[in-house]
């Protein structure tokens, strides 16, 4: 999916600005843009669909990680995307394999 971008990890701007490119919008591959933006948004952050995200920072202090996986695999489904796997690798980190 192609969409408009967004730096995320660029030390010079702030985080979630529009990426420009020669004076106009940047745009590219978008998937794991999205997927950042679901799993880090809490229902109602959007108003235009307040029943989407994740809420990522919430399942930190709940020890029910299977729930937390669930969610991912629904909230990405119900956004368009074949979601293979969901789960945590040997370190701890979670692992997506999902794609539009």
């Amino acid at each position: 999916m192609t969409d408009v971008m967004i730096v995320i990890d660029d030390k010079a701007a702030d985080i979630d600005d529009l990426h420009i490119v020669n004076g106009d919008f940047g745009v590219g591959e978008s998937a794991l843009q999205h997927q950042r933006h679901l799993l880090l948004s809490e229902k109602g952050d959007y108003k235009e669909n307040a029943t989407i995200g994740v809420g990522l920072f919430g399942y930190l202090i709940d020890d029910n990680s299977s729930a937390m996986l669930r969610a991912v695999v629904q909230e990405f489904s119900r956004d368009g995307m074949l979601v293979q796997r969901v789960y945590f690798d040997d370190s701890g980190k979670i692992k997506i394999d999902a794609n539009y």
